[in-house]
């Protein structure tokens, strides 16, 4: 009768809400100690066929003394991808975000894929990232001025925190927000 129509279809509709909200199969949960670190120590490096081919500042902020310290910055990071982080991965090609301390000891953060990073101040059409590779040195790109600084999709440290809110009230607002982070225009709705 009625009381098994309703019946059926409520149970539908809790199944169709489950596998609609069930994470995908390749999510995982990551923790990671906290650490007070200082943004302008956190780089972004590319590694390209087994080769530190670049290196990036991390966060979209100026910081006055960087452009200061680039060569001694790249000895450091050569040094340590060469010796250390290279013949020990079975990958040739990732991304890697590390910390360099006040003793110029690198610690790794983070490893990625190739290419789902955000390159930050390079892109991965243009040299050095697309495999063209000039001359033997790594290329180190810090911010030069305040002119440079901008906000990214991926550094919410420079956006006003209102831009981030979204709206997941509703499947179709959930929708919304996962559409909008893969073009990265996370904010641009509300």
């Amino acid at each position: 009768g009625k009381g098994d129509g309703e019946k059926k279809d409520s149970s539908a509709c809790a199944h169709a809400a489950t596998f609609r909200l069930s994470p995908p199969k390749d999510l995982c949960l990551v923790i990671k100690k906290y650490c007070n670190l200082r943004p302008a120590r956190e780089f972004r490096c590319f590694v390209r066929d087994s080769r530190l081919v670049a290196v990036a500042q991390r966060s979209e902020i100026y910081f006055e003394h960087l452009p200061k310290e680039i060569e001694g910055l790249r000895s450091v990071l050569e040094k340590f991808f060469r010796d250390s982080v290279i013949p020990s991965l079975t990958t040739p090609t990732f991304v890697a975000d590390v910390y360099v301390d006040k003793r110029l000891r690198v610690w790794i953060l983070d490893l990625e894929r190739y290419g789902d990073a955000d390159p930050l101040l390079f892109s991965y059409s243009e040299p050095p990232l697309c495999g063209k590779v000039s001359g033997g040195r790594v290329e180190v790109r810090v911010m030069t001025s305040e002119k440079e600084a901008r906000p990214s999709f991926f550094n919410f440290e420079r956006l006003p925190q209102e831009k981030h809110l979204v709206n997941l009230t509703s499947a179709q607002g959930i929708e919304a927000s996962l559409r909008a982070a893969k073009e990265g225009k996370l904010g641009g709705f509300q």
